[in-house]
C-alpha cells in the first residue's frame, strides 16, 4: 500500500513539474534576453567515454546572462578530479555560448560551444610522487548538448553531455599533449532576475 501511495505522489509531482508554466518562472516574451542565471553541476567521469581520460568526478558551476532571445553567454568553472595514470585534475575556465530556446518551453534543448583556459595537473612518467606534480595551462574548447526542465519557480533541472579538448601546446608555447575529456553532468539552474 505504501509503495503505490509513494508512486502516485511521485507521478503527481512530476506531472505538476511538466505542466508548470514557464511563464511563472521566466519572461517568455523576451526569451533569454536580459535573464541572469547561476548554475551548479556535478558529474561522474567514466573511463574512456569517447576515448577520453577517466575515471573521476566533476563539480562546477557557471554564471551567465542572456544576450539575445535565443543565446546565453556564460562564464564556467569546473574542477575535474581524475584517477588517470597521468592526469590528476583539470580545471576548465571557459566562456560559453548556449543556443536554443531557453525559458520558453517545458523541456528546453540547447547546443553549447565554448573556449578558454584549462589548468591540468599531472604526474611525471618517471618516479611519480605527490611532491613532483606538474601544472600546465592549455588553451582548449568544448561543445555539447543540454536539456533543461523547470522544477520550481526560477529553478531548472539540467542534463548536459559535454566534450572538451585542448591544444597540444601550453599557453607559453611549450609542446605538450592534448587532453580529451567527456562527461554527462546533472545540475540546477537558478534564475536571478
Amino acid at each position: 500500500m505504501q509503495r503505490s501511495t509513494v508512486f502516485a505522489l511521485v507521478l503527481y509531482v512530476l506531472s505538476l513539474a511538466a505542466t508548470t508554466s514557464v511563464c511563472a518562472a521566466w519572461s517568455p516574451s523576451d526569451g533569454a534576453k536580459g535573464q541572469a542565471v547561476f548554475r551548479i553541476r556535478g558529474a561522474l567521469v567514466p573511463h574512456d567515454l569517447a576515448g577520453t581520460v577517466g575515471p573521476g568526478w566533476l563539480v562546477g558551476g557557471a554564471a551567465g546572462v542572456g544576450i539575445s532571445r535565443w543565446v546565453m553567454l556564460t562564464a564556467n568553472f569546473d574542477h575535474v578530479a581524475l584517477r588517470d595514470r597521468n592526469a590528476r585534475s583539470v580545471e576548465p575556465w571557459t566562456l560559453q555560448l548556449e543556443m536554443g530556446a531557453p525559458f520558453q518551453r517545458h523541456v528546453m534543448p540547447r547546443f553549447e560551444v565554448g573556449a578558454g583556459l584549462y589548468r591540468r595537473t599531472e604526474k611525471p612518467w618517471i618516479f611519480p610522487t605527490s611532491s613532483n606534480l606538474r601544472d600546465e595551462t592549455l588553451f582548449g574548447f568544448n561543445y555539447g548538448l543540454g536539456l533543461s526542465a523547470p522544477i520550481a519557480t526560477r529553478v531548472m533541472a539540467d542534463l548536459n553531455l559535454r566534450y572538451h579538448q585542448t591544444l597540444d601546446r601550453d599557453v607559453g608555447g611549450t609542446r605538450s599533449h592534448s587532453l580529451k575529456l567527456s562527461y554527462v553532468a546533472f545540475g540546477l539552474t537558478y534564475g536571478l532576475r
